[in-house]
C-alpha cells in the first residue's frame, strides 16, 4: 500500500489585505496609487501621506504592511528613512529617478518602479509584495527534541531526525538521519517522551516515525526504504494515525 503522505501537514493560508500606506508629494501621483490600491483585492489603504510633517510618526507607518512611496520626498533622507522602517513592512518605491536603485535593493526594498507609472507593473510589484508577506509572516517552526545519554554524555536529538527506535537488550539504538545513538535505557521510557501524534511502537521492539512511513503491510512497514517488523495486532493502530479515515 503505497501512501501519498507528501500532503499529510499541508495547511491553508488565509489571504489577508497588505495594509498599505501611499506616500507622494504630488497630489495627481498619490490619486492614481491611492485609486490603484483601493481597486485592487489584495490591497487596503489605511493612509496617504502628501506631506513632510506627515512622514514624522514613523510608528503610523510600522504598522502597515506595505508603503508605496517615491523617493523624492521633499525633506527625505530616503537612506536615514528606510533605516528607521520596520523590516516586517515591506516598500515599493515608485519615483521618476533610477539613481537610488541599486541602493534601495541594498537596503530590502520589496520593489522600485519607475514613472510613469503603468497598472501592469504595479500588479507584478503587489504580487512579489504578497510572496515576501507569506514568507514573512510564515510561522517560525520550533523543533523538538529528545535528550538522552549516550557514551556518557548527554545529546539532544532532533525528533524530525529520528527513523526509528528500536530495543536492544538492555539498551535501545535510536536511527536518525545520520546516526545510530545508543542509550541505556528501556523502549517503554524512551516511547514515554515522544508524540503519540508522530511516534508510534509498532512492535514489542520497535517505534517508528510516522513521517517517515513510505509503505506497510500486514507484517511490516517501510521506513525511508528499510523494513521494520510489525506486530499483526498493531496494524489498526498504525492505520488509524496515518489514515484517519480508515474504516477497518
Amino acid at each position: 500500500m503505497k501512501l501519498g503522505l507528501s500532503n499529510r501537514n499541508i495547511s491553508c493560508i488565509m489571504k489577508h489585505k497588505l495594509k498599505t500606506i501611499v506616500i507622494d508629494h504630488s497630489a495627481t501621483q498619490r490619486k492614481l496609487l491611492t485609486n490603484f490600491v483601493q481597486q485592487s483585492s489584495d490591497l487596503d489603504l489605511v493612509d496617504e501621506i502628501g506631506f513632510e510633517k506627515e512622514l514624522n510618526d514613523i510608528s503610523n507607518l510600522k504598522n502597515a504592511d506595505l508603503l508605496l512611496m517615491d523617493v523624492e520626498f521633499p525633506g527625505l533622507n530616503q537612506i536615514d528613512f528606510l533605516h528607521l522602517i520596520d523590516s516586517g513592512v515591506q516598500i515599493i518605491l515608485v519615483t521618476a529617478t533610477a539613481s537610488f536603485a541599486l541602493k534601495a535593493f541594498d537596503m530590502g526594498v520589496t520593489d522600485y518602479i519607475l514613472k510613469p507609472v503603468k497598472k501592469s507593473r504595479l500588479e507584478e510589484a503587489i504580487v512579489k509584495a504578497r510572496v515576501h508577506y507569506s514568507i514573512i509572516k510564515k510561522p517560525k517552526r520550533v523543533e523538538e527534541f529528545i535528550k538522552v545519554k549516550s557514551d556518557h554524555d548527554y545529546k539532544q536529538i532532533p525528533l524530525s531526525q529520528i527513523r526509528w527506535i528500536e530495543a536492544l537488550g538492555d539498551y535501545v539504538k535510536i536511527i536518525t538521519n545520520h546516526d545510530r545513538i545508543l542509550v541505556l535505557s528501556t523502549l517503554s521510557s524512551i516511547e514515554q517522551q515522544l508524540p503519540g501524534n508522530k511516534f508510534l511502537r509498532i512492535h514489542r521492539s520497535y517505534i517508528v516515525n510516522l513521517d517517515k512511513v513510505e509503505n506497510f503491510s500486514s507484517t511490516s512497514v517501510e521506513v525511508e526504504g528499510s523494513n521494520i517488523p510489525m506486530s499483526r495486532k498493531r496494524k489498526s493502530r498504525l492505520e488509524a494515525k496515518l489514515i484517519p479515515d480508515f474504516e477497518s
